[in-house]
């Protein structure tokens, strides 16, 4: 990739701009952004009689009113989230763990931090079952079940709200995702770049600055109910903050401020397989939360070479 020089930069997110900046060059800009909110259901928090969440609720909050939900139905339960990789990685995140030390050498799989955020995530489906299991789930998937109005919070996409907009006969909104010592947000974005062997390269960044930060092009994006265009143009924004549902938008760009990115290594996908397996072995049982932990960080060690 080329550098991206003599390009406006000050359109854009700062947050999201910074995703593509290495030791102070700019080799891309994003395209477009989205991530992770709560969802949740407001007739069914009104049925348990407890408040709506909150930006600043922990998980520890987010389990008193999931035990409260699930009390008003035996079909009725009070979260989904995926026991994945994807979703590990981010929980850690959230209690100061994550499955690699700072500079990569080392998996840290199995850390106290790391059970603690693992332990949160399946003991909702193990002990308390406020979220279903699979054979609860009846081969439904969570959207559907949300869907249903028998799912209290779902951690899931901004790209959800057309659909739930559309399906959901129930008043819903969301907030930032509950944290456990610490926030931690999913952040997903598309850069734009330009090849280093380009010789059109100005004419290449002129073209993808205006494709990502532009008014005409940030509008169609916006219009399109997927994602967002990462540009802080509050008057092109506040359309899509005028939505509803959800009422809430502004924590779409509250959660912003805390980014959490996967630990890329170039054997991505097999630590993503190994303790995505693990994980699902606890969750339905047949090993404990810390031995899942354990076996996927021997597994990791033994099967993947790091730098």
């Amino acid at each position: 990739m080329a550098e991206l020089t003599g390009i406006d930069t000050s359109g854009y997110n700062t947050t999201a701009l910074n995703a593509f900046s290495v030791d102070g060059k700019q080799y891309g800009v994003p395209g477009n952004f989205s991530n992770i909110v709560l969802i949740y259901n407001k007739d069914l928090f009104d049925k348990a009689g407890i408040a709506y969440p909150t930006d600043d609720w922990t998980w520890d909050d987010a389990m008193e009113a999931c035990e409260k939900i699930s009390a008003l139905g035996d079909d009725i339960y009070g979260i989904y989230q995926p026991i994945t990789f994807n979703e590990f990685f981010k929980v850690a995140a959230q209690y100061g763990g994550g499955v690699l030390n700072e500079d990569k050498t080392e998996f840290t799989i199995n850390s106290e931090e790391n059970l603690k955020a693992a332990t949160m995530m399946i003991s909702k489906v193990t002990e308390t079952n406020v979220q279903p299991t699979e054979a609860q789930m009846g081969g439904m998937g969570d959207w559907d079940l949300f869907e249903s109005g028998r799912l209290g919070m779902i951690p899931t996409g901004i790209w959800a709200f057309n659909t739930f907009a559309d399906a959901c006969d129930f008043n819903w909104d969301i907030c930032v995702e509950p944290g456990g010592t610490q926030k931690a947000k999913h952040f997903f974005s598309n850069a734009l770049v330009v090849n280093a062997d380009s010789d059109k390269k100005e004419a290449a960044a002129t073209w993808i600055n205006w494709l990502a930060s532009s008014d005409t092009a940030a509008q169609m994006r916006i219009d399109a109910g997927w994602d967002l265009p990462a540009i802080n143009n509050e008057d092109v924004l506040s359309g899509y903050l005028k939505l509803t549902p959800p009422e809430n938008r502004q924590a779409v760009f509250d959660s912003l401020n805390y980014l959490t990115v996967a630990p890329i290594i170039e054997d991505y996908s097999l630590m993503s397989d190994i303790i995505t397996n693990k994980l699902s072995l606890a969750a339905s049982g047949e090993i404990t939360v810390k031995e899942a932990l354990d076996q996927a960080q021997e597994e990791c060690t033994a099967q993947i070479k790091l730098q």
